[in-house]
């Protein structure tokens, strides 16, 4: 598997797809949140890599890799125990930084709020953020944590996903279609209602990309004629597409 993966870039993709993520934050909060005219040669910067989202590069690759890695072992025990070793070492890692830091400013109180938080973290809900919190930085402890519940999310139904490539290809269709319907209204949707700020932070509106990252993995033979040593090509092609529907 490693082998694969430095043969096809994907950690450099990653790290490209990271890079995005924070250099994108970065300026958000530094400059729009204080009401700061960005400087014009970093706004065209973050419209150019705005056309790369990390975060979809993120979950396109994790459907990808996790179906690769789910065909090379199926037990659901063993598939179980690798996805659990994948994220929840680094994140308790994660969770206990926070945790100190929130303490040593004096934003923890051991109370039932700060204690929902911690059972929320430490299983399937990262994306919740107590009010208690709002005061310490940008009013999120580690923004970027919500991913982590649309990613364990994609682990839970990735065995059924698999099935379904199996025996239904249509319904997986389908999925995907009302996956990217549902991502389209997020897009254009008002996240001060409490329902699609819940919906953004679900697995609904990213299952798509997930799904065509099972899709690439299982007809990559088939799709590298259309891809191998077209780099260039493909990319102007895209970033021509961006710029029309912008």
């Amino acid at each position: 598997m490693n082998e694969n993966i430095k043969h096809n870039n994907f950690d450099l993709l990653r790290l490209f797809a990271a890079f995005q993520v924070l250099i994108v934050h970065s300026f958000y909060h530094l400059y729009t949140e204080h009401n700061l005219q960005l400087p014009s040669g970093i706004n065209t910067f973050l419209k150019f890599i705005d056309f790369f989202p990390g975060v979809s590069i993120f979950f396109l690759i994790s459907g990808f890799l996790i179906a690769l890695s789910f065909d090379k072992n199926s037990n659901i025990v063993e598939y179980a125990k690798n996805r659990i070793l994948r994220i929840y070492p680094a994140l308790y890692v994660n969770i206990i930084l926070s945790v100190l830091v929130l303490y040593y400013f004096g934003f923890v109180q051991f109370n039932s709020e700060f204690f929902s938080w911690l059972l929320a973290h430490t299983t399937i809900v990262q994306f919740y953020n107590p009010e208690m919190f709002r005061g310490f930085g940008v009013g999120v402890i580690n923004g970027s944590l919500w991913t982590i519940s649309v990613e364990l999310s994609f682990y839970i139904l990735l065995p059924f996903l698999m099935l379904l490539f199996t025996k239904n290809r249509f319904y997986l269709f389908f999925f995907l279609l009302a996956s990217f319907m549902i991502w389209m209204y997020d897009l254009s949707s008002s996240k001060e209602f409490f329902f699609n700020k819940l919906l953004h932070s679900s697995i609904l509106p990213y299952l798509f990309l997930f799904v065509i990252g099972i899709f690439f993995y299982k007809y990559l033979e088939s799709l590298k004629k259309y891809f191998q040593d077209k780099f260039l090509l493909l990319f102007m092609i895209y970033i021509a597409f961006g710029i029309m529907i912008e």
